[in-house]
């Protein structure tokens, strides 16, 4: 191309005053210089590479066989794939394909399937079918998470409860009989027609709870803790109703928050200071409530602004 584009070039600017011979010389030597050295060098680094990430390969694969002590299994969780940054979820997927192959590694991928096909439909521009079958290439077993029905999810929250109060050291010795009381508090407050919580909500909610027992003596955070944790718990999940709820009143006539006074009527009856016919006043709830307040995610300047 160089050589005939040269020749039309020097016959139409110069009349064959120049010669052309010495011209392709250079335009041959140039494009010899500019673009098959060029792309051999290139090719040879690109296949250099790849012997080298060939060897890495190897190199990860040996080391996780290595870890497999007398045939035992070792198995890795990578979870809610499908939140990742689009292109890193699907770099994600394609690195550790490599090491499928080492043996007694398992690998299991937790994710929204709808989800993230749609990421990597946008990240190669393909229809959602062409996405799934993608999908295949790396899911050798698929298993569906069942829904959790009523009764089991009780016995969830009871669990994340037990979890999280000695995963973050509240000492509630002594009180086992307060600590039930609370326990079923807890979890009915976790229902759909309550706050509808999820376990990410409740960690931060105890995470709150475990804040203000930071704060305070040990005897005062203990006997506080029954109204910590709902304080934080409406805190997390939604703003307006900590803000209805706050100053320790609960009002038989809210219009959108009816079932509060209703709710913790029956559970701080011991508490309670009737103060209308259609109204109670728990001074302990508005002190914690008080104290939780202190504290504040990073989350929370987001939530508040969505409300």
């Amino acid at each position: 191309m160089i050589k005939l584009s040269s020749n039309l070039a020097l016959k139409s600017l110069t009349a064959g005053i120049i010669d052309n011979s010495e011209l392709e010389k250079i335009a041959i030597k140039t494009f010899n210089s500019a673009t098959f050295g060029t792309l051999e060098v290139e090719l040879n680094e690109k296949f250099k590479a790849y012997e080298n990430a060939k060897s890495n390969i190897q190199s990860y694969v040996d080391a996780l066989e290595s870890v497999s002590q007398n045939g035992e299994k070792v198995i890795f969780f990578i979870d809610e794939l499908d939140r990742c940054r689009p292109d890193f979820a699907v770099e994600v997927l394609e690195k550790v394909k490599h090491l499928f192959a080492s043996k007694n590694v398992i690998f299991v991928i937790s994710y929204n399937k709808s989800q993230l096909s749609k990421i990597i439909s946008h990240v190669y521009g393909v229809e959602n079918k062409d996405a799934l079958k993608y999908l295949e290439k790396f899911i050798h077993i698929e298993a569906n998470l069942p829904i959790v029905d009523e009764i089991s999810s009780i016995s969830s929250y009871e669990q994340l409860f037990d979890s999280f109060v000695q995963e973050f050291n509240i000492d509630l010795a002594n009180q086992q009989q307060k600590n039930t009381s609370l326990k079923n508090m807890f979890t009915l407050l976790c229902q759909p027609k309550h706050l509808n919580m999820n376990s990410r909500e409740i960690e931060r909610a105890f995470s709150y709870v475990s804040f203000c027992f930071a704060a305070l003596p040990k005897e005062k955070g203990s006997s506080l803790f029954e109204f910590f944790l709902p304080a934080a718990m409406m805190k997390v999940k939604n703003s307006e109703i900590f803000n209805e709820v706050s100053g320790g009143r609960f009002f038989s006539t809210s219009t959108n928050y009816k079932w509060l006074h209703d709710f913790f009527k029956e559970h701080y009856k011991n508490s309670l200071t009737p103060q209308a016919s259609n109204v109670f006043y728990v001074k302990q709830f508005e002190e914690a409530c008080g104290i939780v307040s202190m504290f504040k995610m990073p989350t929370d300047d987001i939530i508040e602004d969505k409300i």
